[in-house]
């Protein structure tokens, strides 16, 4: 069935368009000559065609049915030439065999309503499978794609679109994982190594400490011994006493050999026998201990300097090399500290050179240097993984892709689990209701074959003819009449009662008139004897042009019953759409069931064109046409709200109406249906009144006219159906809810 049709683009229907929405079983469409109705129907008998490439059909979940349309075009079609072509309906069949097709046909409604639900069960299954799909997707794209896209970017070529990365999870995920997964800063660390260009190059060893006695001087027992003369010497007591040995050993190298002035009082107090003493003091063990500190200070001083500038240049390479694998911080700490360590030494050496009696210690930076080794011994061995992953690269990019795909995996195992238990259990469930279905297509395919094959049987021309002939008879027509066509008995022609051939000598009317008996058995039947029981739409255009009144019951009596069968969803035609200008057409057609003004199965709308744009008003179950009759009964309802004026008019033409033109009274005869002289005086002032005000306005009268007198007034416009015996129409009309 039709939901809903848009039509725009096309004719008087501008670029919005107008959109017929939510409609039903029966849909009735009022619209008036040029507002846009011809434009619907041929859209709907040839939705395809490309002038009409604006505009759609919706149908609801049963799908498309095939429409018939009966319009202008349908006539040109079918009655242009003195051929028409039979409509196949069920013929003279028993009563036996048509109850076979129609319990066939229940069947195959039954088997279709049950197909229905399983489709109906499988799209619902699906929409759920597809959120669980959708959801699992978003999450694997956000948290995984998103999130290391930047930093992992290799690791996702070909896989950079949201099904496939997922498609590639979903594989890794059925791997056996690794109970040791990798750390994403490992993961990330390879890459770098191994996807950055400016990394994937071969690095060279940090060269370790030279080898140095730095410890040994350190650790040397001459920093603590007091380098001081022989004890022997008379002198040494007193150098000893006064603690002086190293000011005295630097005084001596000031006094000259030739002289026996003192170099620190300047006075001749130097004699060969102080030289001597002094000699013998300092003695040749004292040198060699001096002198032995002085070498340890050298050497000290040299290892030292070479050292530190060692590191300081390994420092500054490292810092430069963006590839560097050193911790420059915590090694630029270390030199640091190294340096002061050396330095203090420094200081503490030059004071023992300087006074040989006095004892230092000297710290020692074994650790220190040790410290240092360990940290360029770590950057190595990190340079030595690098270099390996570099010689092996192909293989070690293959492996660190697949290391990243075992994290993603591992991280997301919860999630991943209770999604492929999802949908395992949402596709068992589409697979067995797809079993269902296909089982319950096979059921639906042989009733139609069992349905096609029992009305092959029973099918012929023959019904339609005898149905439209009766119809025309029924209504005394019997200037023309249908045959079958003299060489070809699926073929009908229109002949006069003499058997001449009548299509070019009917008039307008009468054409209109079979061509639309023709349609409706053109819609109960087919063409074809292989698609009689198709199920189908009808649409109506305007069937009663040219038609006068008496026929124009017939069309509408035949629509009515079409109607009901609809509602009742007793036949094969579905849904049916009615497009008319002619308002009592409209009323007439429209009025089933009583007077039942709203209907579930029932929509209306009103076409209108204004400066040649056609608009669309939808009134939903409420008729908005409502004959002229009726509407002055209406204003007679509303008593007390009209004016006086409106009400003389009202009821002046509801008298003509029905009891002048439709019964055929007079004023006289309508006067003398009154008993008594007073009641025919009131009536002859009523109507005296009526035409009075309905013709002119009343002026002064007006204003004289109290309300008691216009209630009496209606009491006798009342009193005239009562004694004309018409109070019964009265009474309808004047509780009509219309």
């Amino acid at each position: 069935m039709i939901k809903q049709i848009t039509i725009k683009n096309i004719a008087t229907y501008n670029e919005v368009g107008v959109t017929f929405e939510n409609m039903k079983l029966i849909n009735f469409v009022y619209g008036g000559n040029g507002s846009g109705k011809t434009t619907v129907s041929n859209y709907l008998k040839s939705p395809l065609s490309p002038v009409f490439s604006s505009c759609s059909i919706d149908w609801d979940e049963e799908g498309e049915l095939p429409l018939l349309v009966y319009n202008k075009t349908f006539r040109e079609e079918n009655f242009s030439t003195g051929k028409i072509r039979g409509v196949f309906t069920l013929g003279k069949a028993t009563k036996d065999e048509l109850d076979i097709i129609e319990s066939k046909k229940k069947s195959l409604t039954e088997a279709q309503e049950t197909d229905k639900s399983y489709y109906s069960s499988i799209e619902k299954l699906k929409t759920e499978l597809n959120a669980q799909m959708d959801g699992f997707k978003e999450l694997i794209w956000n948290q995984i794609y998103k999130k290391y896209e930047g930093t992992l970017k290799e690791v996702f070529r070909g896989y950079m679109l949201k099904q496939k990365l997922v498609d590639k999870f979903l594989i890794e995920a059925a791997k056996p994982q690794s109970e040791i997964v990798s750390s994403i800063e490992d993961i990330i660390e390879k890459y770098n190594t191994l996807f950055l260009k400016e990394n994937a190059i071969e690095l060279p060893l940090i060269p370790l400490i030279p080898i140095n006695h730095l410890s040994e001087v350190e650790n040397n027992k001459l920093w603590e011994t007091k380098i001081i003369g022989v004890d022997d010497v008379p002198i040494s007591k007193l150098i000893k006493h006064l603690n002086m040995s190293d000011w005295i050993n630097v005084g001596r190298s000031y006094i000259q050999a030739n002289s026996n002035v003192c170099p620190f009082c300047q006075k001749n107090t130097i004699t060969d026998e102080f030289k001597k003493q002094l000699s013998d003091f300092f003695d040749a063990t004292y040198n060699e201990s001096i002198n032995a500190i002085k070498t340890l200070a050298d050497s000290y001083q040299n290892e030292n300097d070479n050292i530190i500038f060692f590191l300081r240049r390994i420092l500054s390479q490292e810092k430069d090399n963006l590839s560097s694998k050193l911790n420059i911080e915590e090694f630029e700490i270390a030199i640091s500290a190294l340096s002061t360590s050396l330095s203090n030494n420094k200081n503490l050496i030059a004071n023992k050179v300087a006074e040989p009696s006095r004892s230092v210690t000297l710290e020692n930076t074994s650790e220190i240097l040790s410290k240092i080794s360990s940290i360029i011994q770590i950057a190595n061995s990190a340079i030595s993984k690098h270099n390996q992953l570099i010689e092996n690269i192909n293989t070690e990019k293959t492996q660190l892709i697949l290391l990243a795909w075992q994290f993603f995996c591992t991280s997301f195992k919860n999630e991943t689990n209770t999604y492929l238990k999802n949908i395992k259990g949402l596709q068992r469930g589409i697979d067995n209701l797809n079993t269902k279905h296909n089982k319950q297509l096979i059921v639906i395919g042989e009733l139609k074959r069992e349905i096609e094959n029992l009305s092959k049987n029973v099918t012929s021309v023959q019904p339609a003819i005898d149905e439209i002939n009766r119809t025309l008879t029924a209504y005394g027509i019997t200037s023309f009449h249908i045959r079958p066509y003299d060489s070809d008995a699926n073929q009908y022609q229109i002949c006069r009662p003499d058997g001449s051939i009548a299509l070019s000598t009917l008039s307008e009317g009468e054409i209109t008139f079979i061509t639309f008996l023709y349609f409706m058995q053109l819609s109960k039947g087919s063409l074809s004897e292989n698609n009689i029981t198709d199920n189908r739409i009808i649409v109506i255009d305007d069937p009663i042009s040219s038609l006068d009144s008496s026929v124009l019951f017939v069309v509408s009596s035949l629509i009515k019953e079409l109607i009901k069968k609809i509602k009742s969803k007793d036949g094969n035609i579905k849904q049916l759409i009615l497009l008319t200008h002619n308002v009592y057409f409209h009323k007439e057609v429209s009025f089933i069931d009583g007077r039942t003004h709203a209907n579930g199965s029932t929509h209306y709308w009103i076409l209108r064109k204004s400066n040649n744009v056609t608009t669309l008003t939808a009134h939903e179950q409420n008729n908005p046409i409502s004959s002229s009759y009726e509407l002055l009964w209406k204003e007679v309802r509303q008593k007390g709200i009209s004016s006086v004026i409106t009400i003389q008019n009202v009821m002046r033409r509801i008298i003509e109406t029905y009891f002048k033109i439709l019964g055929k009274y007079g004023d006289d005869d309508l006067i003398h249906k009154f008993p008594s002289f007073e009641e025919q005086e009131i009536c002859r002032s009523l109507l005296c009144w009526i035409n009075d005000g309905s013709h002119c306005l009343p002026d002064d009268l007006f204003l004289e006219a109290p309300e008691d007198t216009i209630e009496k007034f209606y009491n006798v416009f009342k009193g005239i159906f009562i004694h004309t015996n018409h109070l019964a129409h009265y009474e309808m009309m004047m509780n009509s809810t219309l």
